[in-house]
């Protein structure tokens, strides 16, 4: 058996063309993956942050709250993880260090629900 190896017409601009929306298409997966990254991360530190100031002002019941948000509604990956426990830090040790007044409990429970509604919003949309 004896292949032909020689071009027909056109073939080369339609590999070339395929190979081109290949590459744009994972280009595109990757650029939306990693916008959705950068997403997850700002609403997983929201989150901690109102956590680190929870912790500071000792609401324990905000406390479990915001947790329990993050336990149900956050995959389990350290990278989240991390990103909660690390905005949680930040937060709690600039109110101890500025030595920040606590929010009116009234108002804080309302920033708290902000804070799992948006991460529901993220993790759970349409729910």
């Amino acid at each position: 058996m004896i292949l032909n190896r020689e071009k027909t017409p056109g073939q080369s601009s339609r590999v070339s063309g395929s190979l081109l929306c290949l590459v744009l298409l994972l280009g595109a997966a990757t650029f939306s993956s990693s916008a959705q990254a950068e997403e997850a991360d700002k609403v997983i530190e929201a989150l901690g942050a109102v956590n680190g100031v929870a912790l500071h002002c000792n609401r324990p019941n905000q406390v479990r709250k915001i947790k329990g948000a993050m336990v149900g509604l956050v995959p389990k990956l350290p990278e989240y993880r991390e990103s909660f426990f690390s905005a949680t830090n930040d937060a709690f040790l600039r109110a101890a260090r500025t030595q920040e007044s606590c929010p009116d409990p009234i108002a804080f429970r309302a920033t708290v629900q902000h804070a799992i509604d948006q991460l529901q919003h993220f993790f759970q949309p349409g729910r």
